[in-house]
Formats: structure tokens, sequence, C-alpha cells
């Protein structure tokens, strides 16, 4: 090993160096990491939705809920169950403050962070606007579903509701 560091030239030395201590503080980095419990998801009625693994389990069961109303108001379905997969959860664009430091009339530093919205001793960030989840797939089993006319209906309801493509639905008659 002596030989090789010989052969290398002070530049080939430093980087190796710089490699070796990047390599070691990602090894650090790895064995450390915390095992921390993602963020929650945003939801319109948190209170109502037990917590879950999955990040977006909470959106997903919202809208199963809702679905599953909807659909058991139906003519002719008598029981209906839903399943929703989504893509990602909703998201949300907030307002931002920008801040523009020159030096010399050459440099420029731009920092932004969220704008909040102080009231009292609370503060919470200006939303601009509301992305709803994105949906793959839905899957439904109801009673009545054995008729091809009430299963299109049934699928063209959650395609209107979720405004997502007819080939992501799935409709299956209860057995």
């Amino acid at each position: 090993m002596s030989k090789f560091l010989e052969r290398l030239t002070d530049r080939q030395k430093k980087l190796l160096s710089w490699l070796s201590l990047a390599v070691l503080v990602g090894v650090g980095l790895f064995l450390i990491q915390p095992g921390g419990t993602p963020e929650k998801p945003f939801s319109s009625s948190p209170a109502a939705l037990p917590e879950s693994p999955h990040p977006f389990a909470a959106e997903a069961r919202y809208l199963e809920s809702r679905l599953e109303e909807l659909l058991s108001a139906v003519a002719g379905v008598r029981r209906a169950q839903v399943f929703v997969t989504l893509e990602r959860g909703t998201r949300l664009r907030l307002a931002e403050e920008l801040t523009v430091e020159e030096q010399g009339g050459v440099e420029r530093r731009r920092t932004s962070s969220p704008a909040l919205l102080r009231s009292g001793q609370s503060e919470e960030p200006i939303v601009l606007e509301v992305d709803w989840p994105a949906v793959q797939g839905v899957l439904v089993v109801a009673d009545g579903a054995e008729d091809p006319e009430l299963r299109f209906r049934i699928a063209q309801a959650v395609q209107t509701v979720l405004q997502i493509e007819m080939y992501r639905i799935e409709v299956l008659p209860r057995n």
C-alpha cells in the first residue's frame, strides 16, 4: 500500500484523502440514520382518521369513505366497499418571502422562506393552492354489481368524482 501511495502526486493524494473522508462520513450517516416516523399528510378531517404507517393512508381512507357513502346512495347498489390507491398525497403550494442580497453589485444571494400569517400567538403558512391527491387506482366491490349497466354507472360515478381515467377503475360484484 505504501508503494502505491508513493507513486501518487500530491494532488491525487489530496483527492484520495477527501474521497476517503466522504466515504467515512457517508457510512457514518448511514449507521446513525434516525428511524423516525414520516410526517402526517394533509387531510380534510384529520380527527376522524386514525394513524397508519403508510404516508397517504389517511387521505386514501377519506376518499374511500366518501365514495362508499356516495355509491351506496346509487339506485341498485345496496352496499359498496371502496379501496383507493394513491400515487402521491395532497400537495400544498405556499406563498414565499424572497430575500435578495447584493454584494458589490455582482454577487447575489437569494433566500426564500414560507410566508407566515400571524394571528395572536400562532403562525401558519399562507397556502396559495391545494392539489388533491393523485389517484392511481380504485377498486369497488358492491352488491348489485352483477348487472353490467350498474357496474358501468358505478365506474362512471367514480370517474366523475375523482377525475381519473376509466382504466384505473375496477368494479366487482360482492359474492
